[in-house]
């Protein structure tokens, strides 16, 4: 019922900024030889399938590997809506970005698009949290949805995606996890895109109950890197890659 529904049982409005097509990109292993995946939403949130690359060694895709990803992602796009191009594409990059930003800039001039690239570093980030004066004494709770904290001189933040109201009786006993979002590349602002992290934050296809930590993009992309170490990679080649999927 969701696939036929377009994947999508609640969807987002107004979003921010200039983006047609999101990318969850994730390499699935560092040790082991892992083909990569994409995960393709919309800028409404609704998911549009995955596409996988040849089997990669390392922290990084090979160059033919992410711009068959790209090139696939574009074309499912288009498959979607009437061969129309997205004009405007933002990858999410689980973990740091080591592929090459060449293959970013020809794949633009290809199909005269625009492509940022955002970081989405999910660990390693320091805690976000607010002081308050209760009885004029200082205290501290945890972050509320939304806030941030910007590095001074550089294209790099921290963010909370959820509170510590949503942790139910364990809200102020354990520190909300936020995330490090870092800018690599393209031409829209840190802070719009981190607006849009936010609410893809705050959506999960087959769920109006929870949302992930992470935006659905790279939330989708790490829980398929995990269920890559499990099942056979010859049985997920036949798998229909338009079908939307929900981890």
């Amino acid at each position: 019922m969701f696939s036929k529904g377009g994947g999508l049982i609640c969807g987002l409005e107004d979003v921010p900024g200039e983006v047609d097509l999101f990318i969850g990109l994730d390499l699935g292993g560092v040790s082991q030889r892992a083909p990569g995946s994409a995960f393709l939403f919309t800028r409404n949130g609704a998911q549009l399938g995955w596409q996988l690359a040849d089997l990669q060694t390392g922290e990084r895709l090979g160059d033919d590997a992410l711009k068959s990803l790209l090139h696939k992602s574009i074309q499912e796009y288009g498959r979607h809506h009437n061969g129309e191009l997205p004009r405007t594409i933002t990858i999410h990059r689980d973990g740091r970005f080591f592929e090459s930003l060449d293959v970013i800039k020809k794949i633009e001039q290809h199909y005269k698009i625009k492509i940022n690239v955002l970081e989405v570093i999910k660990s390693g980030a320091p805690i976000l949290f607010r002081r308050y004066y209760q009885s004029g004494k200082k205290r501290y709770r945890n972050p509320d949805v939304g806030d941030i904290y910007r590095f001074i001189g550089l294209d790099e933040l921290i963010v909370a995606t959820y509170s510590g109201d949503e942790l139910g009786s364990w809200g102020d006993k354990v520190s909300v996890r936020p995330l490090r979002l870092r800018k690599r590349y393209g031409g829209e602002s840190l802070e719009i895109m981190a607006q849009q992290v936010l609410l893809l934050s705050r959506i999960h296809g087959a769920s109006l109950y929870r949302h992930p930590r992470l935006p659905v993009t790279t939330h989708h992309a790490d829980r398929f890197a995990t269920l890559r170490q499990t099942c056979s990679l010859e049985a997920l080649s036949y798998m229909d890659r338009a079908c939307p999927v929900y981890l």
